[in-house]
């Protein structure tokens, strides 16, 4: 393998109508905890500092701004030419999850009403 497997222990803070009431705040950070001891032949990558910062522009239709911010450390040896190409399509992904977890929350709130 050219590069080993990696974890991330994380403590996420959802700050909703925050500063004002169009933003959402979504903010990760690395944490050390008790049930999440470090995994045999895996490397636990720090996260410094990550989130989103979600602005509603617009109601009808749906308009929003989206601002990503994500410093982390991946920890061990990784070749440049793969922390390279990895870089580019991260962002992207982060995005499609974060779609899927609004789905997911949208549609667990309707079941709730």
């Amino acid at each position: 393998m050219l590069v080993e497997a990696r974890d991330f222990v994380q403590r996420r803070k959802i700050w909703r109508n925050f500063p004002d009431e169009d933003t959402h705040c979504i903010h990760f950070k690395s944490i050390e905890h008790k049930d999440c001891p470090l995994i045999k032949n895996k490397v636990r990558a720090n996260t410094i500092i990550s989130g989103y910062f979600i602005r509603t522009e617009s109601t009808n239709p749906m308009v929003c701004h989206l601002s990503v911010i994500a410093q982390t450390d991946v920890a061990g040896k990784i070749p440049t030419w793969i922390v390279n190409k990895i870089s580019q399509s991260a962002p992207n992904e982060w995005i499609r999850n974060l779609h899927i977890g609004c789905k997911m929350i949208k549609q667990r709130n309707k079941i709730k009403k």
